[in-house]
């Protein structure tokens, strides 16, 4: 293992092959020929490279339709789990297991805009603690996605904790807590990013790299920190593609780039068939779903999850699993209004109420923003 505070060297991250002949150049249907390099793997890997090296490069894609959410839609998401607290009826009706999503577990900075994507570490720890008191019991995916494979049902009163992208904080604040009460969780990692000294350049909080922001509220991780997360028997890693790209309308792209994330786990820490979370997610946007899921069946991944508010039930697809993001305006209550069915019964009935006012948006009942 590097020493914690030697970062890996990008040519290490993204030279363990040749540039123009990386082994996840060889992905079925990614390239001519039969197994032959594929030009959308060496793309990818030239963005990233490009990417790490100059992270304000516009060489990759971001969304551009993802402006943050107006104070309307900010209130709505706020009342609609709130709302759904007394819908006892609507609560289990179709056994399933829910997934909570987190990204970053950061304190307030002051003299700083809020966080985005955050739950602070206190708060983290009430709302996991509040639902082991509340019954539920914390599971591992793979648990999950072995019910299915058996047809078994699901646990209702079981719940998976899972984070995407890999901040450093995940490391410093967020496994104390998870080791503590013993919540297992799933890590999925944006594996082009790792012991880069830049912050994401996906990330949309106007604070990161900020002087008086602390470094773990929006670092990567990196190698060295990766390898102590991923040695606690709490946790699991998968995979979050490698550049956290918008690729739609590029599934050969995203199927190179996705493969290249795999290979990067299997050769640092030997799993062979990670679980994988879409980017951004949102199955209406074109961010999970269609083409995007069939080029998953081309990689070596176990699963997908999208940033659909769904449980994950015996009948689900595995590479359209939901799950419910978990902010810092959420109890230990309204999670369990998400897991047990009732947020996602008001929120699909306030859906269709929306749907039949002209006026209305058909995004209404959307969770703000549909970063993943």
């Amino acid at each position: 293992m590097p020493p914690l505070d030697s970062p890996p060297q990008i040519d290490d991250m993204l030279s363990a092959a040749p540039l123009d002949n990386p082994p996840s150049a060889r992905i079925a249907g990614a390239g001519p020929g039969d197994g032959g390099p594929s030009n959308a793997a060496s793309e990818v890997l030239r963005a990233a490279r490009s990417a790490l090296t100059a992270p304000d490069s516009t060489t990759l894609r971001f969304p551009t339709d993802n402006p943050p959410p107006p104070r309307a839609a900010k209130l709505r998401n706020w009342l609609t789990p709130r709302l759904a607290l007394p819908a006892g009826p609507l609560a289990n009706r179709t056994p399933g297991t829910g997934a909570l999503m987190y990204h970053r577990f950061a304190d307030p900075v002051s003299g700083l805009p809020e966080p985005t994507w955050n739950v602070p570490p206190a708060l983290l720890r009430t709302q996991l603690a509040g639902l082991l008191s509340r019954g539920y019991r914390a599971v591992r995916l793979e648990e999950v996605l072995d019910r299915i494979a058996a047809g078994e049902p699901a646990d209702p009163k079981s719940f998976v904790v899972t984070i995407d992208d890999g901040y450093l904080n995940n490391l410093t604040q967020g496994l104390p807590i998870f080791e503590e009460l013993r919540v297992p969780v799933t890590l999925f990692v944006a594996t082009g990013y790792v012991g880069t000294p830049c912050p994401y350049p996906f990330d949309d909080w106007a604070g990161k790299g900020h002087p008086h922001a602390p470094r773990e509220s929006w670092a990567a991780m990196n190698r060295g920190e990766l390898r102590r997360f991923a040695e606690s028997e709490f946790v699991s890693l998968g995979v979050h593609t490698h550049t956290h790209q918008d690729f739609r309308g590029r599934p050969d792209l995203f199927a190179a780039d996705l493969a290249e994330s795999c290979r990067v786990l299997r050769s640092g820490f030997g799993i062979e068939r990670p679980a994988f979370a879409f980017p951004y997610g949102t199955r209406q946007r074109g961010f999970s779903g269609g083409e995007l899921k069939a080029a998953v069946a081309r990689t070596p991944v176990s699963c997908a999850l999208t940033t659909e508010d769904e449980r994950i039930r015996a009948d689900s697809d595995r590479f359209d699993l939901g799950r419910f993001t978990a902010t810092s305006a959420d109890t230990a209550a309204t999670l369990a209004a998400k897991l047990d069915g009732r947020f996602g019964a008001l929120k699909r009935a306030l859906h269709r109420n929306h749907r039949s006012t002209p006026t209305a948006s058909t995004a209404a009942a959307k969770p703000c923003g549909g970063r993943s």
